[in-house]
This record gives structure tokens, C-alpha cells and sequence, in this order.
């Protein structure tokens, strides 16, 4: 990459350096280290770690080495290097005039294909810095350590991390997922959030905010999902390469709970085909709610867990639909897409997508499709931001959040059943110019309105000086 840009694995930050060639651009990064293989100039990867040690390896080996590790498993290749013990303190951004003190949980592991376990807890660090606080980085584990290292800090805010905190403040805690999923924030988590009454729990759906209100968790919100807009770069000067062409990951339907339940799911699950905008999740909670009111928890988590992930019908409809009529390019973890997607006659698989690899993928392509897990009633993803940022096209099922968010083009980017879709796919496979309008209107938008440093603000502004408007209070 450069040696300017600091790449994360396992916790671990360390430079690779290929030359002393400067990068002027991000848009010239693949040009530069294509050329630098062709001339032979890239010669030796270095990689220095953060205690200085340096490794140095000839290209020749590393790559060698690099084919036979993806060969072996699958795709998938980790560097990892000795972390010492007292890098586990994490590190600190030190603001010089501070309008106080952020602790910020460090979430990152390694996902090469899945951006949000990367970056997010790195990024909300860097804004809350560019805020003006002084932000802790710590790593998300109840440990005695780290409870005392919090009381000297004293900070005003714990951002997204579950510990006894030893000082008086409000915490902030974002669920990207089904509240009750175990496999995601876990019910047992949210026990022990009902008895801080300066816990604020954030959901990127609504749904998730009605039903962890109604498990009588007091401090929930809503807030949209978000990106970093920092990696991510429009590339619209290069050419189309792709008609139709989804990233994602999605398992061949099948029911993991008790099939005494299934009939209340397929019953919303036909409506949910019928109308894209159903809201399932919702529906089946109340359905639950109402046909068994005393076990009703016990069987929305059942529930849950088995929406989770495996549950992914949704897309796998509309994919196959969208088959029957369209080629389609397909990118997404050969471990989970079902064989008869990817050996399909009409979807070519490109095997999995790596994150860095998404504002190239989608800036080629002519239409992206934006389909979202079933688990969506009325948010939207982290992909509806990528896809802005990037100034990509795309056309997504239809949700509330998409006329508060896009308003001038909800209409001419959301489809509500099949039919509305092969028409849009239609027309806009053929029209260039309504595309890149709909799709700088996007850019401009997201930019102006949709960034994290909006999300911040939420938790950092002075007023209104109660949660009614979800905003955190003057003392946070």
C-alpha cells in the first residue's frame, strides 16, 4: 500500500513498504504496485511492527508463501506477528486542548471480508478526536487492568464496550443486530444494561428499539447506520464492467428452531415476498407476542438465533428471481453461498470480496444490488453508505429510512415487489445519464448529511440536556 497508511491485523499495526516511489493518489495505488511488479522495482516486503522489530522477506518467497497459504485454507491468509503484552493497554490520542475524555472499546479482529469488524471502533475514535476529546482505545475486555486504568481516566463517555464501569458516567452501546440474537449482542448482555439507567443502547432498526423497550430496557434509540466515508472513494472514471452484480452473503433457507414456530414464520414470510417493505421482523414478534404471551421470550430469542444469519431467505429469493431473467455477478464467502447459486448457468461467482476491493467493484458496476438481510424492517445497512460514498448506482428493497435519508430519489432507487424491480433493472441497465445523476445526487447527500461525525454528534452535543431527541445529556 504506502508507508504512510497503517494496516491492522490481529491488533497489531505495522507499515509495508514497497519503494520510495510516492503516491499521489489513492486512484493510483493499483497502477503503482502493477508497475512496480512489472519493472521488478518492488523488490523486498518489509514489515516493521510497532516495537520497531523489522521483518524483511524477498518478494520471490512471499509470494510463494502467500500462494501456498491461500491454497491451503481456503482463501483465507492472516499474518501474524508477536504482540507483546504491554500493547494491550491500547493506545491514546491525546487532543491538546480536550474537551474531555473518551474511552472507546477496540472491536477490530481481523475479517478480510467483512468491513465492520475492522475499522468501525478505530474510526469512532479518530472523529471523537477530531471533536475535540482526548480518546482511550482500549481493548474490549473486563479485566481488572482495565477497570482501574478507567478510574484514572475518569472519562465522560464509554463508547461500545460492556464492562463495570468504576466511574460515573454514560456509557453508549450500538446494535447492529437482532437484540436477542446470542450469536450477536446476546440477551444475557442486555439483563445486565436494564440495571444502568445511564446506559444508552442505539439500535440501526427500529423494530430492535420497540422490542428491547418492551423487554424493559429503558435507554434505547435509533440510529442509522453508518460508514466511515474515509475508505471510501468514488471511482467514475473508470469503465463499466459489470451490468448486475451483488456482494453479500446469504445461506440456502433452512429453519434452525422448533418447527411448532415455523407456521407463524412462513405466514409472514409470504407477505414479506409479496411486498419487500413488510416489516417480518415486526410482525412476527407481535404475532409471538399475542399467541404465547407467557413463554414470548424465551421464543423471540429462539427466534432470533435462528434469524441470526442462517435465515437468509430473502435474498436468496430475489437473487434466484432475478437469475431467471439477468446475468449476474456475484461476490460473497464460498463457505456460506449455497452451490446451486454459485454453479448457477446465469450468476458468475467471483469468490469473496475483500473490503478494500468494494469501491472498485461497485464503481464499476452499472447497477449494485442493495438486498438486505431479512432482519431489516425499516433501517437500512452499512452497504447503503459504502455504495453512496463510493458514488455507485444501486437499487435497494424498499425501507422507511430510505425517505429520510435519500428523499429527492427514494422513489427511483427502491423497488416493493419483483415486477417494480425487473422494471428498474430494465430501464436503468439502459439509461447512463439517469444513473450517474441519481448516484451524484446520492454522493452529495451522504457526504453533507450521512457521515460519523453526524452519528457523534449525537452522543457529544451539549444539548438538549435530556434523551428525548437522542442526544446524550450536557454531562456526557
Amino acid at each position: 500500500y504506502s508507508a504512510s497508511c497503517p494496516i491492522y491485523v490481529k491488533s497489531q499495526k505495522f507499515l509495508i513498504a514497497y519503494s520510495r516511489r510516492k503516491i499521489k493518489s489513492r486512484s493510483d495505488i493499483l497502477k503503482a504496485v502493477s508497475f512496480l511488479l512489472e519493472t521488478g522495482v518492488m523488490r523486498s516486503l518489509i514489515i516493521k511492527d510497532t516495537q520497531s522489530r523489522v521483518y524483511r522477506y524477498s518478494l520471490d518467497d512471499f509470494l510463494k508463501w502467500l500462494n501456498e497459504a491461500y491454497r491451503s485454507s481456503n482463501g483465507d491468509v492472516t499474518i501474524t506477528l508477536p504482540t507483546p503484552k504491554e500493547e494491550k493497554s491500547g493506545f491514546v490520542l491525546k487532543h491538546p486542548r480536550p474537551l474531555g475524555d473518551i474511552v472507546v472499546f477496540n472491536s477490530a479482529r481481523m475479517h478480510p471480508y467483512a468491513p465492520a469488524f475492522n475499522v468501525f471502533s478505530l474510526m469512532w475514535a479518530k472523529t471523537f478526536f477530531e471533536l475535540g476529546y482526548s480518546v482511550h482505545l482500549l481493548p474490549n475486555e473486563r479485566t481488572r487492568e482495565i477497570k482501574e486504568y478507567i478510574e484514572k481516566t475518569s472519562p465522560c463517555l464509554i463508547f461500545g464496550g460492556l464492562c463495570e464501569k468504576p466511574v460515573d458516567c454514560y456509557s453508549v452501546i450500538i446494535v447492529h443486530d437482532l437484540p436477542l440474537w446470542e450469536g450477536g449482542f446476546a440477551k444475557h448482555h442486555i439483563d445486565e444494561l436494564k440495571k444502568d439507567a445511564k446506559c444508552v443502547l442505539f439500535c440501526v432498526d427500529k423494530s430492535w428499539c420497540t422490542i428491547l423497550k418492551e423487554y424493559g430496557v429503558k435507554n434505547v434509540y435509533f440510529l442509522q447506520h453508518y460508514y466511515p466515508h474515509e475508505l471510501c472513494y468514488p471511482m467514475d472514471h473508470l469503465p463499466k464492467v459489470f451490468n448486475l452484480a451483488f456482494v453479500g452473503n446469504f445461506a440456502r433457507p433452512h429453519f434452525d428452531a422448533p418447527t411448532s414456530f415455523k407456521h407463524v414464520v412462513d405466514f409472514h414470510w409470504k407477505r414479506k415476498m409479496e411486498v419487500f417493505s413488510y416489516p417480518f421482523i415486526s410482525n412476527v414478534y407481535r404475532t409471538v407476542s399475542k399467541c404465547y404471551p407467557f413463554q414470548k421470550w424465551q421464543i423471540v430469542t429462539t427466534l432470533h438465533n435462528a434469524f441470526g444469519f442462517v435465515y437468509e431467505n430473502f435474498r436468496y429469493f430475489v437473487l434466484s428471481k432475478l437469475a431467471e431473467r439477468y446475468e449476474i455477478d456475484l461476490w460473497g464467502w464460498p463457505w456460506i453461498i449455497p452451490n446451486e447459486i454459485k454453479n448457477h448457468p446465469k450468476i458468475k461467482y467471483n469468490g469473496p470480496a475483500y473490503w478494500l476491493q468494494l469501491p472498485i467493484i461497485f464503481s464499476t458496476t452499472k447497477i449494485n444490488l442493495n438486498i438486505h438481510r431479512i432482519v431489516y424492517d425499516t433501517g437500512t445497512q452499512e452497504r447503503t453508505f459504502i455504495l453512496a460514498f463510493c458514488k455507485a448506482f444501486f437499487l435497494a428493497d424498499n425501507k422507511e429510512i430510505f425517505r429520510d435519508i435519500f428523499p429527492e430519489v427514494c422513489k427511483e432507487i427502491t423497488f416493493n415487489n419483483l415486477n417494480e424491480l425487473f422494471s428498474k433493472v430494465d430501464y436503468f441497465l439502459k439509461d447512463d445519464s439517469a444513473r450517474e445523476d441519481i448516484s451524484s445526487l446520492i454522493y452529495k447527500i451522504a457526504i453533507r448529511n450521512h457521515t460519523m461525525r453526524k452519528s457523534c454528534l449525537l452522543y457529544t452535543s451539549p444539548s438538549p440536556r435530556d434523551l428525548s431527541t437522542s442526544r446524550m445529556p450536557s454531562s456526557a
